[in-house]
């Protein structure tokens, strides 16, 4: 590996003594639950390696016939999607900094306990993820009705992984693919139309089958150079890929509690997210208490824009 460009540590020292561990990777590498139990293999002694001996089932390969037409539902999905087609910001502020921001929005255990409640209530006990998802699109609905850039739709790609839950191998030991959805902005006025365009496009998804839709797609192209890839996704949406960088790593691992002897105070994720939408949330839990990571660049939202969209994030997750 040359220069860390793939798995990296830093160690930043604050001025009180404690210190800061930065641990960089690329996520072809591995997805968030599988860094989280690297960093406590690295951290700690009493963390073993996950075994290397077990080969994950192979899915039996389609027939061409069949494969090509379930590509095609993916293809055609995105030309259902550009009728009313997603539209950025863009670059706003092109003096600012190239730079990455982020902030991370932190709630106490009986917050974390009422936003679950909520999420319960209006999707089920097992949807957190999907009343996550509901509200980040509301606000970002609202984020750009604010600077005066409203969009026709948004488009959320949501992951799918299909790997066993709590699986810690590499990430493309096993295809992921990702389900994309679709809000207009008349599906946008309350909690509950929100709910029910994600819930109504899942299940619809799901039946016509665009999840194996979105893995044969990608083994299909896999080995074209990903710049390539991504500049055909996009062009499907008329140039954008999505709306929100989204993403939903839920509890951290319960390994990490020390590091090299220390003990681990917080915890914090952070992912890059593309020039276009240039914004985007995640979701995760620290020691039962629920943590938002908000990221923008500055090109294309200022920090006051974005401590908007985040303190909106918070109020609506409390009071839908």
């Amino acid at each position: 590996m040359k220069r860390g460009e793939l798995l990296r540590f830093d160690l930043l020292e604050r001025p009180d003594g404690r210190m800061d561990v930065i641990f960089t990777w690329a996520h072809a590498l591995m997805d968030a639950n599988s860094a989280e139990h690297f960093l406590a293999v690295v951290g700690r002694d009493d963390v073993p390696l996950p075994s290397t001996e077990r080969i994950l089932p192979q899915r039996a390969k389609k027939p061409l016939k069949e494969r090509v037409a379930l590509i095609k539902k993916n293809v055609l999905q995105l030309d259902e999607f550009c009728k009313a087609a997603p539209r950025t910001v863009g670059l706003r502020r092109p003096e600012a900094p190239s730079m990455l921001r982020y902030r991370v929005e932190k709630f106490t255990a009986e917050e974390t306990a009422r936003i679950r409640a909520n999420g319960a209530k209006l999707c089920g006990v097992l949807s957190d993820a999907q009343y996550h998802a509901v509200v980040s699109v509301m606000e970002l609905h609202r984020l750009h009705q604010r600077i005066g850039s409203p969009s026709p739709s948004y488009v959320l790609p949501v992951p799918v992984g299909l790997r066993p839950k709590g699986n810690v191998e590499p990430l493309f030991t096993n295809q992921v693919t990702m389900l994309m959805l679709q809000f207009l902005s008349e599906h946008l006025g309350s909690i509950k139309d929100a709910v029910a365009t994600l819930k109504s496009q899942t299940e619809k998804s799901m039946r016509a089958g665009l999840v194996d839709s979105g893995v044969l797609l990608l083994e299909t192209f896999r080995f074209l150079p990903q710049p390539i890839f991504v500049a055909f996704l996009k062009h499907g949406l008329r140039g954008e890929i999505c709306s929100l960088f989204y993403g939903n790593t839920a509890a951290v691992s319960p390994l990490v509690t020390t590091f090299l002897g220390a003990t681990v105070e917080d915890f914090a994720h952070v992912a890059a997210i593309t020039p276009s939408p240039g914004v985007g949330v995640i979701f995760y839990y620290f020691r039962g208490a629920m943590r938002v990571t908000v990221l923008h660049l500055e090109q294309y939202f200022s920090a006051a824009e974005i401590d908007g969209f985040a303190s909106g994030l918070r109020a609506r997750l409390l009071n839908p």
